[in-house]
Formats: C-alpha cells, structure tokens, sequence
C-alpha cells in the first residue's frame, strides 16, 4: 500500500486549502478452478482502489472511496461517507443495514473469495453494494444501531434497520426490512480456542455456520457452510501466507447438487 499526501496551496500566500489524505491500495489474484465432470479454467483479476479523506476544524470526517480498476463486480463502484465521533452516514454503493449489522457470511476462494459465499443475508432480498443505498449507524460501547434506504425513490423506498450488541467477545446482532418480503435475519458470534464462530439464520430458514481458524503460524483455514431451501453446500479454503502479502490459496466446494468445484491460486494485496 502506497500513501501519498497532497497539499494544495492557492497562488496567492494569504489562501490555501487544507491537505488531503489518498491511500491508493488494491489486490490481484491468478489460478485455476476445476468443476467436476466439466472444464477446468485459468482465472486472474486485478482491482486497484483509491481512497481519500479531509477532516473540517470541528472533527468531522469526510472520506471517499472509489474503484479505479475493478475486475470482479461493478465498474463503477464508489461511496461517500460523513463521520463524527460514533455516527456515520455512507452515501452510494453501501450494504445496507441488513448486511451490515446482522449479515453472517464467509467467503471462500483463492479469487477473493468468489468460490462461494454461505450467508444468512441473500443479496436478493437486501440492499446490498451492487446498488446506490444511504447507510446510517451510531455506536456506543457495545451497541451499534443502524438504518438504511435507497438513494432513488423510484416507486418508493424500503427501509432496512437493525442493532447489535457485542459484551465478552460475543456479538448478538437482528436486522429486518420493511419491504414486503418481511426479510429479517440474525446472527451470533464468538470465538473459541482461538476458532472465529458464526451462527446465521433468516426468516427463509436458511442457517449458515462459518468457522475460521489458524494452523501454525503461516496457515489459516475457513470453512462455510450454507442450508438452504435448495439443500446444502460448503466451501473451505486453506489460506498459507507466503510473506510479503503474497497468499497460497487452496479451495474446496460441494453445491446443493453435490457438485464438487476446486482451485488453486495465488493472492496478493498491494
């Protein structure tokens, strides 16, 4: 990741404008996935981002976020955020307060986790990223409350609300819609032995269990798994840093078909 300041001074010695803070950073990912009984395929992608932030004289945040090269989703991805002390409004390509406050998900993957992802909160029935939302949360000690709708009002405008609560190093966490679907979903998380736990569930009965741990210094296995109205499905992903940002990543999933996908990659953030 490469830092870089830029200061602009007016012409004149009497005016300047305030430095600006823009982080450039990214990540790329080369391999090959293999699906059973059919083809097995060579995959790479590169995605480069910038972000940049200012504070006012009273403390107030603002920051921007933006795509400049984006291989995997949208093109033209980007989001505004104000912040101030526990508030903060995110404008643009933001999940929603499903996703944010009780979404349980595990992505597996040496492509940035695009084997496959176990969630409780399907992007079908949430205000997700791929769409232009208003996110707003505060948080106090342990509790985090959170607000969402879309940024155009279209036929009308959805409303996504949830809370969370997190004391001993558990999280319990409940966020519902007031579209007609009546999605709600909720989650609870912890750690034991080291080992990052997830339990997930939603009003499509859908359950989602994720696990993540370390084996060694150098190697770290996640494991997800999905029931679903279709069946189930897993995927596990066995991560071994290689230094210098450089991952070695082996990955495993079995579909609700029992359809078994497999790869091996290399991933680098930069």
């Amino acid at each position: 990741m490469k830092k870089i300041l830029f200061a602009t001074t007016a012409l004149v010695a009497t005016a300047s404008v305030a430095a600006a803070d823009v982080t450039f950073s990214g990540f790329a990912y080369a391999g090959v996935r293999s699906v059973e009984n059919a083809d097995t395929d060579v995959t790479q992608s590169v995605r480069i981002v910038a972000d940049a932030s200012v504070e006012t004289d009273g403390g107030v945040k603002f920051s921007a976020h933006k795509r400049l090269v984006n291989g995997n989703g949208s093109a033209d991805y980007g989001f505004v955020k104000v912040s101030s002390g526990g508030a903060q409004v995110t404008i643009g390509n933001t999940h929603g307060a499903i996703r944010k406050i009780a979404r349980q998900v595990i992505f597996t993957g040496y492509d940035n986790g695009g084997l496959t992802a176990a969630t409780n909160a399907p992007g079908s029935v949430t205000q997700n990223d791929g769409s232009d939302n208003i996110y707003a949360s505060y948080s106090v000690g342990g509790l985090t409350l959170g607000l969402s709708t879309q940024m155009a009002e279209g036929a009308g405008r959805d409303t996504e609300y949830g809370a969370s609560y997190t004391m001993n190093g558990i999280t319990v966490a409940a966020a519902a819609t007031t579209a007609d679907t009546d999605f709600w979903a909720a989650k609870v998380t912890g750690s034991v032995a080291g080992v990052s736990l997830g339990l997930g569930f939603n009003e499509l009965e859908e359950t989602v269990l994720t696990a993540s741990g370390s084996i060694g210094a150098a190697t770290t296995v996640d494991f997800g798994y999905e029931d679903n109205t279709a069946g189930g499905r897993y995927g596990v992903a066995v991560n071994h840093d290689l230094g210098g940002n450089v991952s070695l990543i082996g990955d495993v999933m079995q579909d609700e078909s029992d359809v078994t996908t497999m790869g091996l990659g290399v991933y680098f953030n930069f």
